[in-house]
């Protein structure tokens, strides 16, 4: 079946089209069949009962056809200029396969979260930077410069890799984080966009998504029970009320913040909208990474969240043409726990993420 289902996507990636896109398509379907080829040597090992942990193969079997589904429905979405879903769904197979699995396809699926910078110019560089690592995660290209900037720059750029680093007594527990970035000084306009936040196999996909002020999110339900979302959070308190399979129901953030989404009949199920007015933002890894391309030289003002902090880390960097490397400590004081109900009653210990 799964086989089928690969040589169908081939048969689509890959007919006569523009050259740019023939590359892109290819590349694709190179990752398709790197997924296969992983899976068909996983199921030889688990045949050969090889010395694996009693499961370990059979779950890494699961977790890598169902990123390599993912995979296959955002080449779908993106090839129907569908950039929201495209990039939820990729966001999604990189929760499944690892970052490292899918880097040559990853610049396919940026979703633009960057705003335009007005009235003013970027400013000069003053320190020289290190070298970057490979890439290991997306980042939305940079908006463009204003007319009237210096052109000492015009074809100089510059990049932001690193990685939070969790400090304390949950850092153990792992979780994802965003990082925002924005000029130290200027104005610039917000450009919202629509994205989704799934509820599948009873948890909320992606589990951490980040917009602009102003964006609109939509919630589908694609499990065969019913759902009630909601959230108690400062930012934006809503409640969706039931519906099934099938329907969808969206809510519109006009604040700044961190909103913690809740299911009222699945206490485990829990997600995070970050809604930002910082023209990029990025969703890090579980490793914490990220790495931001393509910026103006200049002075950025940073602020990065993760779900096992209770206080965001706020800083200024300098970026000068090329790669800057930046590692982030962050005190993990935030214990892994059941969100309350919609009466904000408390439902028990925490069972998993």
């Amino acid at each position: 079946m799964r086989a089928i289902a690969f040589a169908s996507l081939c048969a689509l990636l890959l007919p006569s089209c523009q050259p740019a896109a023939t590359a892109e398509r290819r590349a694709v379907a190179t990752a398709m069949r790197h997924l296969e080829t992983r899976i068909a040597a996983l199921e030889a090992k688990e045949g050969e009962k090889a010395t694996l942990p009693p499961g370990a193969a059979s779950s890494r079997i699961a977790s890598l056809r169902r990123g390599a589904d993912d995979l296959e429905k955002a080449e779908l979405a993106r090839r129907r200029g569908d950039a929201a879903r495209a990039a939820s769904l990729f966001q999604d197979a990189v929760e499944e396969v690892g970052a490292d699995e899918l880097v040559d396809v990853e610049p396919l699926y940026h979703h633009v979260t960057a705003a335009a910078v007005a009235d003013e110019p970027s400013p000069a560089p003053v320190a020289e930077a290190p070298p970057a690592p490979p890439p290991v995660a997306a980042a939305p290209p940079a908006p463009a410069p204003h007319p009237q900037a210096s052109h000492a720059h015009e074809h100089e750029r510059a990049s932001l890799s690193g990685a939070i680093r969790l400090e304390g007594p949950f850092a153990a527990e792992g979780g994802m984080g965003v990082v925002m970035l924005g000029p130290a000084s200027g104005r610039w306009n917000p450009r919202p966009h629509r994205g989704a936040v799934e509820q599948r196999r009873k948890e909320f996909v992606p589990h951490v998504l980040a917009v602009p002020v102003g964006s609109t999110v939509d919630f589908p339900n694609s499990d065969p029970v019913y759902h009630n979302v909601f959230s108690l959070s400062d930012v934006k308190r809503f409640d969706l009320g039931l519906y099934k399979n099938g329907q969808s129901k969206d809510v519109t953030f006009t604040h700044s913040g961190v909103v913690r989404v809740l299911c009222n009949l699945h206490a485990a199920m829990t997600a995070y909208v970050v809604v930002h007015d910082e023209p990029f933002a990025m969703v890090t890894d579980r490793g914490g990474r990220f790495h931001f391309r393509d910026l103006p030289p200049g002075r950025y003002r940073l602020r990065a969240w993760n779900e096992r902090a209770k206080e965001m880390v706020t800083r200024e960097v300098e970026l000068q043409p090329g790669a800057t490397r930046l590692y982030l400590p962050m005190r993990a004081d935030q214990a892994p726990s059941l969100g309350p109900n919609k009466e904000g009653k408390p439902r028990g210990p925490k069972t998993h993420s």
